[in-house]
């Protein structure tokens, strides 16, 4: 079983949440994007570099409302509330970042 969701919840411009969820991922973790965490699809070169590789989910309703898309983003997989929910089962732990 995998490791752990590291959830993000606020953008970068507001807190360093995404910077120290990426930091402290394994490699066994992944990373969930959801309500303003979504704005880092805004500017990916600055946002998403860091990532190197990490698995990256982004909560596709969310995205949408912020008028952002991860379909142009390879790196990235979309997922809506059920997707949401199945990463929750699929990790022994999850930690919320704000």
């Amino acid at each position: 079983m995998k490791t752990c969701l590291h959830i993000v919840s606020t953008s970068m411009q507001r807190s360093d949440a995404l910077a120290r969820a990426v930091s402290l991922a394994q490699p066994a973790d992944a990373i969930l994007l959801i309500e303003d965490g979504v704005l880092a699809l805004s500017d990916p070169d600055r946002c998403l570099a860091p990532f190197n590789g990490k698995r990256v989910y982004v909560l596709q309703p969310d995205a949408e409302a912020r008028g952002m898309t991860a379909a142009h983003q390879a790196s990235l997989t979309a997922v809506d509330y059920d997707g949401f929910v199945s990463l929750t089962t699929q990790f022994t732990k999850t930690v919320s970042w704000f």
